[in-house]
């Protein structure tokens, strides 16, 4: 594999990796259906950006922060919508 393959692939795993978590933050999945299907489906490089979800703990505000920069430089900016609203739902600032 060469660097630009490798950062290709970095790209997609950290798209992946938000948006998974961006999914159970707004309740399209829950966490432990997340899991099966990532069971289900074999797959080996998965994860998550917050790994509270186990004890049902609620992301920092940072977390969400970072990923409202992040979807931002997206330009989804529904999903940014969607995370503010997130936030002060939960009274995080």
């Amino acid at each position: 594999m060469d660097e630009i393959q490798r950062l290709q692939l970095e790209e997609e795993l950290v798209y992946q990796v938000m948006n998974d978590t961006y999914r159970i933050i707004v309740g399209e999945i829950t966490f432990t259906d997340y899991i099966i299907d990532k069971e289900k489906h074999k797959q080996e490089d998965w994860g998550l950006l917050f790994n509270g979800f186990i004890n049902g703990e609620k992301p920092s505000s940072e977390t969400l922060d970072n990923m409202i920069s992040y979807f931002t430089s997206l330009e989804e900016y529904e999903k940014c919508a969607e995370l503010v609203k997130y936030k002060k739902k939960n009274k995080l600032k």
